[in-house]
């Protein structure tokens, strides 16, 4: 009885090991800088390919020593940790959200969904920082 517990609990495992799977992220745009900018506050000009209100106070900035990422999502403040990788992947985590009720017009929601699925970044210049998903779609698009 135990060696069959113990073959099915081995064969589940084996299972839910295999039916896992990496995502293959795309290589950063030729030519475009992968050094993350740390103590810059960005702006978000684009998400999703839409133009962003110039008058928004969403903005995002990174802080090198603890690797801690902070903003405002145009409602609420937010704070997390960010992971870079080599060639420009990055991926967020422990993301939170101050949650204060925002009446009107703002950008919060597509903006932190965006985050959750960031992949990829690529510096273009000194002032252009994008954000990609795993398909190397461009979600989110900031300038100084």
């Amino acid at each position: 009885m135990k060696r069959i517990l113990l073959t099915a609990m081995c064969t589940a495992a084996l299972l839910a090991a295999g039916s896992c799977r990496t995502a293959r992220t795309p290589r950063a745009n030729p030519g475009a800088d992968t050094s993350l900018p740390v103590d810059t506050r960005w702006r978000p000009v684009a998400l999703y390919g839409e133009p962003v209100a110039d008058d928004t106070e969403a903005f995002i900035t990174f802080s090198a020593e603890d690797h801690r990422v902070a903003g405002h999502g145009g409602c609420n403040l937010f704070t997390g940790t960010y992971h870079p990788g080599k060639d420009g992947e990055i991926r967020f985590s422990q993301m939170v959200f101050t949650r204060k009720m925002c009446l009107g017009q703002n950008i919060e929601d597509t903006f932190s969904a965006a985050l959750t699925a960031v992949a990829r970044y690529a510096l273009h210049g000194s002032d252009t920082l994008v954000f990609y998903d795993d398909a190397g779609t461009e979600l989110v698009r900031f300038g100084k």
